[in-house]
């Protein structure tokens, strides 16, 4: 009588139902579009790193030419353009310093635009970000002074 049971029973088939499957692709939906947030983000950052990268090695430049004697306005015009900064700002002082005597100086403020694009998703291109976002950088070289 068992035998006679079983064979009566319908078979189950082994795919899947309709409601799995879409549980399923909305995972996946949700997975793709994480990363490509991610994405987005990090070339972003990328871009940012870049910038301020860029300028502290403008920076580095800018003290060891005036350590060798140049002016700050001489400097101004030997450095290369440099498309993330905004401006630079310079300020020459002649400091006591104790124990050595009178010294040269020179401050500069760099502020650097990092993000120097301005507006959103468009034709493939990431061109998102604050365009008008500044930050400062603000560094100061001695010398002795030229006799």
């Amino acid at each position: 009588m068992r035998n006679v049971m079983a064979a009566k029973r319908p078979k189950r088939r082994g795919g899947y139902t309709l409601i799995e499957v879409m549980v399923a692709a909305g995972l996946l939906l949700i997975g793709i579009s994480a990363a490509s947030s991610l994405t987005l983000t990090m070339a972003t950052q990328e871009e940012i790193n870049r910038a301020v990268a860029r300028a502290s090695n403008l920076q580095e430049n800018y003290i060891r030419v005036y350590q060798l004697g140049l002016s700050p306005a001489e400097i101004a015009v030997l450095m290369p353009p440099e498309p993330s900064l905004a401006s630079v700002n310079t300020v020459e002082a002649t400091p006591t310093v104790v124990g050595v005597g009178p010294m040269e100086s020179a401050t500069w403020n760099f502020f650097v635009r990092p993000n120097a694009t301005a507006s959103g998703w468009s034709e493939g291109l990431w061109t998102g970000g604050d365009q008008g976002a500044l930050r400062t950088i603000n560094f100061s070289a001695y010398r002795s002074p030229k006799s």
